[in-house]
């Protein structure tokens, strides 16, 4: 049966032990796959893997892996399955191996070719845990690279990536843009008021060297300069990604941890937008977690207590 379910990313490892369709133990570290070496990488994620979750597992048990781990830059590729594509294929495209005496469950990834090229991998997860009450939902889950996806019922029809935190943390750290910045400061209304420039801006590329300028000629404070980034590059997202859906959406779902989706819920109420955070499907501690639990339920590798398969 399957035992556990690890959301392995690029800076992540995130692992949850399951007793039939209970979470009764989790654990994360820092261990994604770009922490592992250029040679002998497949040896690596093995014993990572032992290494960390082997205290859970016997002989015998399955493991379910989803994320970045399936990537072309992981251990073991997984084909993508192409969009739009009925979510409920993706317990049905499970690939399978062997590992001494553990079976592995490697989740596909999704992809899509028009009207631009996009893929996805461990967001497909997050969207099989989610409580889809609405015919048609519009997702954002936030991060490093942030996805907008379009689900009709049980669908994904379309979906976008946009870099902002990747841009964020690389401007702030890497660049003269972000050189004059005071470290660890913050102001909610500059930011409110930097979303709305942003989602207004036909010149993003050219708005957000503000971000030096406004300080030299002390039109913005260094104490302001974190948040006032941040706003331009999130109000900009926030207007590309809302263009994914062509049809109306009831409100915009946000699905993350509570500190991004706090921060994404603070921007698009500045817009008058209508936005929720995600609930787990059933009583699980995360959205990933519920998804994977639909996954165990479904692929049928487990009986469960009330006897489905």
């Amino acid at each position: 049966m399957v035992k556990a379910a690890v959301d392995w990313g690029s800076s992540s490892f995130r692992a949850y032990l399951f007793d039939d369709l209970n979470v009764i133990d989790s654990l994360e570290t820092g261990g994604g796959i770009k922490t592992a070496p250029a040679t002998d990488r497949s040896n690596h994620f093995k014993k990572q893997l032992k290494d960390t979750i082997g205290h859970w597992l016997k002989p015998g048990d399955e493991v379910l892996l989803s994320g970045m781990i399936t990537s072309v830059n992981g251990w073991i590729e997984t084909p993508y399955l192409t969009c739009p594509v009925d979510c409920n294929r993706i317990t049905t495209s499970l690939k399978t191996i062997s590992l001494d005496h553990l079976t592995l469950h490697l989740v596909p990834g999704i992809c899509q070719t028009t009207p631009t090229c996009d893929v996805m991998r461990g967001e497909e997860v997050q969207l099989l845990g989610l409580n889809n009450t609405h015919d048609t939902q519009l997702v954002v889950m936030p991060g490093t690279h942030s996805k907008w996806a379009l689900l009709t019922q049980d669908s994904l029809q379309r979906f976008r990536t946009i870099i902002t935190g990747e841009l964020f943390n690389n401007l702030l750290n890497n660049t003269l843009v972000g050189q004059l910045a005071e470290p660890e400061s913050w102001c909610n209304d500059t930011f409110t008021q930097a979303v709305t420039a942003g989602f207004h801006s036909q010149s993003i590329v050219s708005d957000l060297f503000q971000c030096r300028s406004s300080v030299l000629l002390k039109h913005l404070d260094s104490k302001q300069v974190a948040a006032f980034l941040s706003g331009l590059l999130i109000g900009n997202e926030i207007r590309e990604g809302t263009n994914v859906s062509n049809t109306d959406c009831e409100s915009v779902i946000l699905v993350g941890s509570d500190t991004l989706c706090s921060k994404y819920q603070t921007a698009m109420e500045s817009l008058n937008l209508k936005v929720v955070k995600a609930t787990p499907n059933g009583s699980y501690p995360d959205i990933t977690a519920a998804g994977f639990a639909n996954l165990i339920q479904h692929h049928g590798v487990i009986k469960t207590k009330h006897g489905k398969t």
